[in-house]
């Protein structure tokens, strides 16, 4: 994935947190179609309330390991569901994530 850090040189900044480690990477989140979790039956409500999904294109390729990781941008937090390679004509390009919104309990106390 050595092009990856060249493709993603402008997008914007991210930190997965993983084993007790923090990788600064660099990628881009948009969100995904209602029926992304289709397929993953276990994935469509992962926590207690529904929450928004998006997916996630970088450079992140400590996610293709396959252990629990999180996701923070400026504005939010998220819990990474799933990631795959995206490959072209010269192997891996960069990843695919699947993410899912943390959201903080608020009871206006």
């Amino acid at each position: 994935m050595s092009g990856a850090g060249r493709l993603f040189r402008r997008a914007g900044a991210v930190e997965i947190y993983m084993d007790g480690m923090v990788y600064k990477r660099r990628g881009v989140l948009c969100a995904a179609a209602p029926n992304a979790a289709d397929g993953l039956p276990d994935l469509k409500h992962c926590g207690r309330v529904p929450a928004p999904l998006y997916r996630y294109f970088g450079d992140a390729k400590e996610l293709l390991s396959g252990e629990k990781a999180t996701l923070k941008t400026a504005e939010a937090v998220y819990t990474v569901l799933w990631c795959v390679p995206v490959t072209g004509p010269c192997g891996c390009v960069c990843v695919e994530a699947l993410l899912e919104e943390r959201r903080e309990d608020h009871d206006g106390a």
